[in-house]
């Protein structure tokens, strides 16, 4: 493909990458920012390299690590295979590396997990509040309601996702039920009140035994995306959460970080959630001020973020007064197409160049249309490509990408389950059903 550098630009892409070394060595916190095809993860690497090569022996000497966080398995995979073994460098996803951090701090946890409860008992209660027939019934009624459906639970988890007649129906079967036959009214509201009034009960029952040292530690597994409080185990958010806070509230905790981990690399920032900028912002902050070195390095492009949880553009609002350095050299693709992703991504900061001579390599043309396997085939035609040889495309919708890899009737049955149209669940659909990670799928 491309060929014969630029020297002048080859000569200032040398410089950006001296100077995030050189922050490395001087301990200044950093973002380094790099669109697509700059050579992000390069930078990344090399970073990495350059501090293990600096610092080995003191790392080694003091029991010190270089923290690798990554979004995905898959990416940690590949900064390990870029570095290769090293005793000093702990490459993992963030999930893992905040787990690993609070695991042993059980009686924080505890305390944690108690406030969480308590917090969403006080929801729940709020909740039921908002139902007007509910909350016609006395406080007599409320408890022989409670009761009846308690000892039914079965039934009424059985037909649980049965369409509002018929499990109207299936309900109204119950012993003793006829004098309540008036929550029926709204079916749907049926389901949230006893659904609520069931979590409640077991969140209650769970302070009842941490109270009385029956349950005594908290347990995070990454292959779950839910939590379950009632039970003490916690999912991927609820760690990010629990780790902000043990860290906010623990200054002794602050330092044995810093001082295990002075250096922090984390991979694709945009992505990051926003917990995890705010745990680094105190890390860094309180190194500041106990004089002890600690350097966070955060890598990314703002506007290639994937999921809504991510910190995106908003990073250094949290992390204030963080140094930014800009990489604007492509290394990837031709100039027709930096010149496309400079005009829709139309941000002053991060306007790409080739870092190549001569580098126009084709043409580019625009389709607008619904049907994207008219347009597959008009790209076959117009480019006279063959079955033997390979079309690459970009589909953004997920919902395309099952159509066209065949399994159109599979991601439909998830698409148009009750569970994925209930609240937040919907915006979990694609990343539980599409992933090469197999710790982001649910259950």
């Amino acid at each position: 493909m491309q060929s014969e550098l630029i020297l002048e630009r080859k000569e200032d892409e040398k410089n950006i990458q001296e100077t995030l070394f050189s922050t490395c060595d001087n301990f200044t916190s950093t973002i380094f920012d790099a669109g697509a095809g700059a050579g992000k993860t390069y930078a990344l690497v090399e970073c990495i390299k350059h501090i293990i090569n600096k610092n080995h022996n003191n790392l080694t000497v003091h029991n010190q690590k270089i923290a690798c966080i990554t979004y995905t398995n898959v990416a940690a995979n590949n900064v390990k295979q870029r570095i290769g073994n090293s005793n000093v460098l702990e490459v993992s996803t963030i999930h893992d590396r905040i787990w690993d951090i609070i695991k042993n701090q059980q009686n924080i946890l505890i305390k944690l997990h108690k406030e969480k409860l308590e917090t969403e008992i006080q929801k729940l209660e709020d909740n039921l509040a908002s139902y007007k027939e509910y909350n016609s019934l006395n406080e007599n009624d409320k408890n022989q309601f409670y009761n009846l459906m308690n000892n039914n639970k079965t039934i009424f988890h059985s037909y649980y996702e049965l369409k509002a007649t018929p499990f109207r129906e299936q309900i109204k079967k119950i012993e003793g039920f006829s004098c309540f036959s008036i929550l029926l009214n709204n079916v749907n509201n049926f389901k949230k009140i006893v659904s609520n009034l069931f979590r409640i009960t077991d969140y209650k029952e769970c302070l009842l035994k941490i109270k009385n040292k029956e349950y005594k530690e908290i347990s995070y597994d990454a292959k779950f995306n839910n939590d379950k409080l009632e039970a003490m185990r916690i999912s991927h958010d609820t760690v990010l959460e629990y780790g902000k806070l043990a860290i906010k509230n623990n200054l002794l905790l602050r330092q044995i970080i810093i001082d295990k981990y002075p250096y922090i690399l984390i991979d694709e920032y945009q992505d990051t959630n926003t917990n995890v900028v705010e745990i680094m912002y105190y890390l860094d902050s309180y190194s500041k001020e106990i004089k002890h070195n600690f350097y966070v390095a955060y890598f990314g492009d703002y506007a290639q973020n994937i999921y809504d949880t991510g910190v995106g553009h908003n990073i250094e609002n949290i992390h204030q007064g963080i140094n930014k350095i800009v990489k604007p050299y492509n290394r990837r693709s031709c100039s027709e197409i930096i010149e496309i992703i400079n005009k829709i991504r139309n941000d002053e900061q991060s306007s790409q160049i080739s870092i190549y001579k001569n580098n126009l390599q084709g043409h580019i043309k625009f389709y607008n249309g619904a049907d994207i396997n008219s347009f597959l085939q008009i790209c076959k035609t117009e480019l006279n490509i063959s079955n033997d040889n390979k079309l690459h495309c970009l589909v953004p919708r997920n919902k395309d990408i099952a159509t066209l890899c065949n399994f159109k009737d599979l991601y439909n049955t998830f698409y148009d389950s009750d569970y994925y149209k209930k609240g937040t669940n919907y915006s979990l659909l694609n990343q539980e059903l599409l992933s090469n990670d197999v710790s982001k799928l649910g259950e």
